[in-house]
């Protein structure tokens, strides 16, 4: 008998060891993913970069074109005075775009004063008529479909 005993006490301390030794795997398998995930997106944030500082160079030279272009009809001082116009034009337009998202943006308290009140209101509107017994739920329901028709005509 005792030697039944210790067999099932070494079958628990394999299947012990057989359970560590899976999750040392797992934890050594997503240790590796992690670790080739974090050089992808290291990768991609230096194409990005190298990306930006080409965009900055084409911006420059197609500004230069702009002037050069505008340069046939005028002289160059116009031209350059055309092209500075249209560019400022088109700034002060995306900040005045960027100014009116920003104003759209609500407050983080707000929000969360906003999302706690809608909880409450869910509260007192569909939880607490319910707790008065069997009967009053129905006629809560009813009214509240009744207010909903009369504000929907």
């Amino acid at each position: 008998m005792g030697k039944r005993i210790d067999s099932w006490i070494e079958l628990f301390q394999s299947l012990r060891d057989a359970f560590l030794g899976v999750m040392e795997a797992e934890v050594q398998s997503l240790r590796l993913d992690f670790e080739l995930t974090k050089r992808h997106i290291g990768q991609a944030i230096g194409f990005a970069a190298l990306a930006v500082f080409i965009c900055f160079w084409v911006i420059g030279v197609a500004v230069l074109l702009l002037v050069q272009v505008a340069s046939i009809w005028l002289p160059d001082w116009a031209a350059s005075l055309v092209v500075l116009a249209f560019l400022s034009l088109c700034g002060m337009g995306l900040v005045a775009a960027a100014r009116q998202r920003l104003r759209r943006i609500e407050a983080p308290k707000a929000m969360i004063r906003r999302h706690v009140q809608e909880h409450m209101d869910w509260w007192e509107e569909e939880v607490l008529p319910g707790s008065d017994g069997a009967e009053s739920r129905p006629d809560s329901l009813s009214e509240s479909s009744r207010n909903g028709d009369q504000e929907s005509s």
